[in-house]
């Protein structure tokens, strides 16, 4: 029987056309559409993408730099760095001229000095003075040897008034009823207890006078003890040296014998090149809740390629307590701090390139993974 060949266009729903074998292809792709599907969907739900809260970070030594404000004025006497310099800690950058305040310091010990010796010296008068009859001053120290002979003279004259006081009071009081008269008897009295009176107030007074003089010279060493421990500070001052290891940036130009005032900021120590960096993070008001201390960041630097150089990791150190008041930003972000394991990003080639500081990059901070169908449903808004 000869078979009739009818063409595709002119089948109509018949038993040709439901006997009619699917062309191999159109199984195929059938076959391939389901397989990826079911594979998108266990991928879908076995896999896991990261939710990061994005913000920007800057780069800065670990090692905060170092700002040398001058705190002596005076005129330069010498000048030990320039601009890339490397200095390590303690070395001296410079010095202030100290001709003034070494003369001030001179003078102020001479008086101290001075001062040691006077409230000395009024201490052996004053137990001089109480010791009756002991003369514990030295002759070279003339001045209070004086006053202690003055002393002893003037003592000695009032006691002899007191003497001769009680020697008319007694040679009247021994006279008979009819030659003296009671008036007479209390007036010597009074007299002779007024005599006795004075000598032993002089020496009160004497002691008294000597006490207080010893107080205002202790107020004043206590006085010029400050002054000179202020200067030594100015002196000490006036050598200035560096505070840590690093590079110097020249901030103000000067020449030896120029004039340097006082709370000019002069120079900036950067730490060394090879010391640990930590990004300062700047963080969205809205997202601060999302982080933690100990959640891995990863930052993509402006100047190098992510997709030529990659990322390098992290971990946040610190969260700020508070919003940064002080921020151009109105929207009031917060500071965060973040370490950053290593300091080369390496291109395609292996070829290295170093991280610096002042370096900006795009934080990514990872603070949980979501399963990939549930966060598809989400951004499809088929659930919440």
């Amino acid at each position: 029987m000869k078979e009739r060949i009818i063409d595709f266009e002119d089948l109509s729903y018949s038993q040709e056309m439901l006997e009619a074998k699917v062309p191999n292809f159109i199984a195929i792709f059938i076959y391939l559409l389901i397989t990826l599907l079911a594979v998108a969907f266990i991928w879908m739900w076995f896999g896991e993408i990261d939710i990061v809260v994005k913000a920007d970070g800057l780069v800065r030594p670990a090692q905060e730099v170092s700002v040398i404000q001058n705190i002596s004025g005076g005129n330069i006497k010498k000048l030990n760095y320039k601009e890339g310099q490397q200095v390590k800690k303690g070395d001296l950058l410079y010095k202030i001229k100290t001709t003034y305040l070494n003369t001030k310091q001179d003078n102020l010990n001479q008086k101290i000095k001075k001062l040691k010796i006077e409230i000395k010296n009024l201490k052996l008068l004053k137990k001089s003075i109480k010791e009756e009859g002991s003369n514990l001053l030295k002759t070279k120290a003339r001045f209070y040897y004086s006053r202690y002979l003055i002393y002893k003279y003037k003592k000695a004259q009032l006691r002899i008034d007191c003497n001769q006081a009680k020697r008319r009071y007694l040679q009247e009081k021994s006279l008979s009823v009819s030659a003296t008269t009671e008036s007479r008897l209390k007036e010597l009295k009074a007299r002779y207890k007024s005599a006795q009176l004075i000598l032993e107030a002089y020496k009160n007074k004497t002691l008294v006078d000597i006490q207080q003089e010893i107080k205002t010279k202790k107020d004043r060493l206590v006085n010029l003890t400050q002054q000179s421990l202020e200067t030594d500070q100015q002196i000490n001052l006036s050598r200035v040296t560096a505070p840590i290891s690093g590079t110097i940036q020249v901030l103000q130009q000067f020449n030896k014998g120029d004039y340097m005032a006082s709370g000019l900021k002069i120079i900036r120590i950067i730490p060394q090149i090879n010391s640990n960096y930590k990004m300062e993070i700047t963080v969205p008001n809205q997202e601060i809740s999302k982080l933690e201390v100990g959640q891995t960041v990863r930052y993509r630097f402006l100047s190098l390629s992510y997709k030529e150089y990659g990322t390098l990791e992290g971990e946040i150190t610190k969260i700020s307590k508070d919003a940064n008041m002080m921020s151009r930003n109105s929207k009031l972000p917060y500071d965060v701090e973040a370490t950053i394991k290593g300091t080369k990003l390496y291109d395609n080639q292996g070829r290295p390139e170093k991280i610096k500081p002042g370096m900006l990059s795009k934080v990514r901070v990872v603070v949980r993974q979501k399963k990939i169908l549930y966060f598809l449903l989400e951004k499809l808004d088929f659930i919440s």
